[in-house]
């Protein structure tokens, strides 16, 4: 919950008004993804729980977290 918090505090956006259907709205996702599985250490199974998530079968929950870690790293 406090991940969540300080997403959207320093996003200034409510995880459910992130839209996934534009650039913004997916690295958004990809940011939170990231902070979720390894600030918070949720599996992916808890995270696919979200609505924002629910969309996403597993196995790209898991393609999505490993090219945003890549992305990350390359920075």
């Amino acid at each position: 919950d406090k991940v969540i918090w300080e997403f959207e505090r320093e996003r200034q956006v409510k995880i459910d008004d992130v839209n996934i259907h534009s650039f913004p709205g997916k690295s958004q996702r990809a940011e939170l993804l990231l902070r979720l599985k390894d600030q918070a250490g949720l599996t992916f199974k808890e995270i696919s729980e979200f609505d924002l998530f629910a969309s996403l079968q597993f196995a790209s929950l898991r393609q999505l977290y490993k090219n945003a870690r890549e992305a990350r790293d390359e920075r």
